[in-house]
This record gives C-alpha cells, sequence and structure tokens, in this order.
C-alpha cells in the first residue's frame, strides 16, 4: 500500500493536481506522510492551492534537517543549509587501548601500510565485526586518522553516527578532479560526489599477485 500511495502522490504531482496531492498524502499513515519528500510536497501543494500560512512552518522545521528535501526546503525558504556537523571524539589513549583489545585493527594497518590492500581490509572486516557502536566510532575515527578513507566512512555508517561531516565526506583530490573536470565542463562537486556514492573514495590497486602454492 505504500508504493502505491506514493505513486498516486507522484502521479498527482506530475499533473500538478495540488488538491489530490494533499489529499493523497493526508490519507497516508503518520510514518509515510511524516518523510521528508512528503512533508516538502504537501507544503508546495499548499501554498500552489494559496494556503501559504499552512505550508510555512512545515518548510520552517524540514529546513532544520540535513537531507535532501530539508535542503530544498532551506532553498525555498532561502535560509542557510542546516549542517549539524557533530565530530567523532576519542582520546589518543581510547584509540590505543582499542588496538590492544583489538589486534585484528592494528594489524589492518600494518598491512594496508604494506600495500596489502585486501589482506588489511578483511582484517579490518573481522575486527569491527562485534564492535559496539562506540567502538565503531572509535574504529572509524582511527582509519580517518590514517587517511583510510573508505573504511572511516563505511564504519561511521555501521555505527550509526552519521554526523562527522569531515569523516564522512572529505574533500579530496580536488586540484586532480578540477584539472579533470575544466575542459569536459563538469561540475567539479557533482564529480566528487560520484566518487563518494560510488567507492567511498576507495583509491584504485593493482590485483595482488596470486600466491605460489
Amino acid at each position: 500500500m505504500k508504493t502505491v500511495r506514493g505513486w498516486q502522490a507522484r502521479s498527482a504531482l506530475l499533473h500538478r493536481d495540488w488538491r489530490t496531492l494533499v489529499d493523497t498524502i493526508d490519507s497516508m499513515p503518520a510514518e509515510e506522510r511524516n518523510e521528508g519528500e512528503w512533508r516538502y510536497w504537501w507544503a508546495k501543494a499548499q501554498q500552489q492551492l494559496g494556503n501559504g500560512a499552512a505550508a510555512l512552518p512545515v518548510l520552517q522545521t524540514l529546513a532544520t534537517e540535513r537531507s535532501y528535501h530539508g535542503f530544498l526546503a532551506a532553498d525555498a525558504l532561502q535560509l542557510k543549509y542546516s549542517l549539524k556537523n557533530r565530530p567523532i571524539t576519542a582520546t589518543d589513549a581510547e584509540l590505543t587501548e582499542l588496538q590492544q583489545r583489538t589486534p585484528a585493527l592494528l594489524r589492518a594497518g600494518e598491512l594496508r601500510q604494506a600495500q596489502l590492500i585486501y589482506d588489511a581490509r578483511r582484517e579490518w572486516t573481522f575486527g569491527t565485526r562485534d564492535l559496539t557502536p562506540r567502538d565503531l566510532e572509535r574504529a572509524a575515527l582511527l582509519a580517518h586518522r590514517w587517511n583510510w578513507n573508505d573504511r572511516a566512512i563505511l564504519t561511521a555508517g555501521k555505527s550509526g553516527h552519521l554526523d562527522d561531516l569531515e569523516l564522512r565526506f572529505p574533500v579530496l583530490h580536488a586540484q586532480e578532479v578540477m584539472r579533470v573536470t575544466a575542459p569536459l565542463q563538469l561540475d567539479p562537486a557533482w564529480v566528487m560526489g560520484v566518487m563518494r556514492q560510488e567507492s567511498a573514495l576507495s583509491p584504485m590497486y593493482v590485483h595482488r599477485p596470486a600466491r605460489s602454492v
């Protein structure tokens, strides 16, 4: 039913049938109706129907959220985006203790330094499989300090801590990206976004030679 209601709302939006769009969204269960997408389009439909007073508080609340539709709401109100950056914190002692308690992380770091990336990833996966959310945060920070960005991004996501924006969305290879995108007239921010989405900024490595038997 959720999919059917969603498509009914999208059909109304496609045809600019604002009254039907409002009615369809209003008919959704609270959990679905409160999703950012439908809160945004409910407010925009109300504006089209001349009910700006009803739309304004919805857009104002949505604009405080760090999400696609939150950013659209901020654009509509000409507000700055609400990024809500909250860095992961841990002392050096805490990071050392984590490695001592979870030697696989220490091994992963050493293997990465030796460019044995496939073995390093296996050790990292093994070492983080049973960690608590707080320890996963510390592990993500550890990988970030090692400039192991893909492990930092993925581990932070696994921890549930999604508000450390510098760790989760590092700006890397900016000069190289701008050099390549300029003659192609591509937006470098778009290219960097694709890099982040598709590989979590994981560098390419040559295939490891087969081991002799």
